[in-house]
């Protein structure tokens, strides 16, 4: 081999070698790290109302947002971004490095558990029935919905909802899902649907935009397991942050500060969990 060649060579194996180490060292900074040093937190959330939002002035809203960036500051920063993306691409976003922090009133599940770090819970979360005022075909169930060859249910892309129907017996078929709350109120108003499902909070949210023309289903009748219990998400790499988080989040939550904080949004007494449901055992249920 020629001699110059083959220096060259070694050479740029060298280099490569230490640009691949030196990548990695700076990837090996996990969040609590940089959180620590000082550098901003980039926080991923969805236009979710009252969850979570970009308000009219353009800055995150909602009191998910709202804690989050409370318990952050317990932590010592105030130094964030906000990344408004799309619920589908909450936790694909997160993997890509897009931001560092899901704060999108994501419900802890058992397949999420695997692809994600999750907090403690930080709220409690029933299901709710959005239906065209007067509730023309009288849906109060998900098996009213099954049972009704002409309905319709829209929800979000990936929320737990599509899990929540498809185990009370809805057909694939009639389950349609949108990217964000704004087409689920459009699908129904147009007709496409003839109900939705999502949390109360989001369903009211909806009401209040659809000014008469949609109603929550009252009675509604969920089975219990629909019930759900929201937190934050990291990547599974930083279980560290999430550590220091959950003890800066667990000493917040219920203090006079937190509930003033969040009660402009509907956010009471009666969503706060109670301790007796952790992460561990929500990732665990089957």
């Amino acid at each position: 081999m020629n001699t110059g060649r083959f220096l060259k060579a070694i050479g740029m194996a060298v280099a490569a070698t230490l640009a691949v180490a030196l990548a990695g060292s700076v990837h090996a900074d996990g969040l609590l790290d940089r959180v620590r040093a000082g550098e901003t937190v980039r926080i991923g959330y969805s236009n979710e109302a009252p969850y979570a939002f970009r308000n009219d002035a353009g800055a995150m809203d909602g009191f998910v947002n709202r804690v989050a960036l409370a318990v952050l500051e317990r932590m010592g920063t105030t130094r964030v971004e906000g990344v408004l993306t799309e619920w589908g691409s909450l936790i694909p976003g997160l993997h890509a490095g897009r931001f560092d922090l899901i704060t999108a009133g994501m419900f802890i599940l058992p397949a999420r558990c695997e692809q994600v770090a999750f907090s403690e819970p930080m709220g409690v979360f029933a299901e709710a029935f959005l239906v065209p005022a007067g509730n023309p075909l009288g849906l109060h169930s998900f098996e009213d919905v099954r049972d009704h060859p002409d309905a319709v249910l829209v929800t979000g892309a990936g929320y737990a909802t599509v899990d929540y129907a498809r185990r009370m017996g809805v057909p694939d078929a009639r389950i349609m899902q949108v990217q964000d709350a704004g087409a689920i109120l459009q699908a129904v108003l147009s007709g496409r649907a003839q109900v939705a499902s999502a949390t109360v909070f989001a369903m009211q949210d909806l009401v209040d935009k659809g000014r008469g023309r949609v109603e929550l289903a009252e009675p509604f009748e969920a089975p219990e397991f629909t019930k759900g219990y929201s937190g934050y998400a990291v990547r599974t790499s930083d279980a560290d942050f999430i550590e220091a988080f959950n003890a800066e989040l667990l000493a917040f939550l219920g203090t006079d500060e937190m509930l003033a904080l969040v009660e402009p949004y509907g956010y009471g007494r009666a969503q706060l969990p109670d301790g007796s449901v952790t992460t561990a055992e929500l990732c665990a249920r089957r």
